[in-house]
């Protein structure tokens, strides 16, 4: 299994990679879609966000837990969808795509990383968005916690602010692709190939503006106890 997501402590999904996406209920797993699954995303409203290959949506759908059906964000993305993260209404998509299309055909320029609206049904842009790839998606209030490989708006780690919609760096950043994020109270840990930390982990205060070593080895993810969620 490539991807594991929670409903309610009484339906399991499993992202089989490059076979299907299917849902455990009780003692029996049935299929609700073929295709190549790989991201599993919840949201209050019982929607399942997977990233896929081009078979329902392109490259990003949705599935509804209640009504059993699948629907397409917009006309998708124009490459892959690496990560994703959840903050109320919107539903950020970070990963290998430039462009996102809303379903009436509305291309707009997204640079690895873009906003889904679940209200307005609509995507939108992250400023001028990142230079290179992006691997991880946090939320922190305000804060949107994104790493990757990209050195624009910071080096392979930087915060997206919803209030004043700009990027900031954190520090002088990380040496090597940032392959995932978690939040912790006001404590950022990410995980990753770097090695400017002194570690392949790393904790970045928020309060000291400073990072920590963590762990010394090659991490590509954290797990977060009070989410029971890899990243």
């Amino acid at each position: 299994y490539n991807q594991i997501s929670i409903e309610d402590n009484s339906k399991l999904f499993f992202g089989l990679g490059q076979t299907k996406l299917k849902c455990a209920n009780g003692s029996s797993i049935v299929d609700v879609s073929c295709g190549a699954f790989h991201i599993l995303l919840l949201n209050s409203k019982k929607e399942l966000y997977v990233q896929g290959r081009d078979q329902i949506g392109k490259f990003i759908a949705k599935w509804n837990t209640t009504n059993n059906s699948w629907f397409t964000l917009g006309d998708g993305l124009n490459g892959s969808c690496l990560t994703l993260a959840t903050s109320g209404s919107d539903i950020y998509v970070g990963g290998f795509f430039t462009e996102v299309t809303d379903s009436d055909y509305t291309i707009k320029i997204a640079n690895h990383i873009a906003k889904w609206n679940i209200v307005s049904n609509k995507w939108s842009t992250l400023g001028n968005g990142l230079d290179a790839a992006v691997y991880s998606i946090a939320v922190s209030g305000n804060d949107i916690y994104v790493g990757g490989d990209f050195t624009s708006s910071g080096s392979r780690i930087a915060k997206w602010n919803t209030v004043s919609n700009t990027w900031s760096a954190l520090s002088g950043g990380l040496n090597s692709t940032v392959y995932a994020i978690v939040v912790s109270g006001s404590d950022i840990y990410a995980g990753g190939a770097f090695t400017s930390s002194g570690s392949r982990s790393a904790k970045w205060r928020t309060v000291l503006n400073t990072w920590e070593i963590v762990a010394p080895e090659n991490v590509q993810s954290i797990y977060q106890t009070n989410t029971n969620s890899f990243k």
